[in-house]
């Protein structure tokens, strides 16, 4: 089954790849039209394109989800122009969950994030995403 361009954002978005605002302050983004290409453990490269606006990194974006509901944020620290947040979670069969969310900040217009999970000692990856600005936001149609 295939999986829409949404489907695969919200994975890679769900899994911790946006960071709330906490002790850290988070650059902001510019507004615009942005490439993303999401690339999902063993599948290709999903590329479209998005209007965000600046808030996109801020704790705006991000709010208490179900899959984040066992969770608690152990915040986000910051080294350089790499951003990390960890979530230690609980799953519904009890096991912890350590997920994890970097994003590195390359330039006003190019962000890549990588989401891994650790579960009894084993890491393996989420996803990949990079964001590169590609211009303004296109006008609005005009309703007929």
């Amino acid at each position: 089954m295939a999986a829409t361009w949404r489907s695969l954002c919200a994975a890679a978005l769900l899994a911790g790849a946006v960071l709330p605002a906490l002790a850290v302050e988070l650059p902001r983004i510019h507004p615009g039209q942005w490439e993303v290409m999401t690339v999902l453990p063993g599948g290709e490269p999903f590329v479209h394109r998005e209007c965000l606006a600046d808030t996109f990194l801020s704790g705006s974006a991000t709010s208490r989800t179900p899959e984040n509901a066992g969770c608690t944020d152990r915040g986000v620290r910051q080294k350089g122009t790499t951003y990390t947040r960890e979530l230690r979670c609980t799953t519904a069969d009890g096991k912890t969950e350590i997920r994890r969310s970097q994003w590195t900040v390359k330039s006003a217009i190019y962000l890549i994030n990588k989401s891994e999970r650790t579960v009894h000692g084993k890491t393996e990856p989420i996803a990949q995403v990079e964001l590169v600005r590609a211009g303004d936001c296109p006008a609005p149609s005009p309703k007929k």
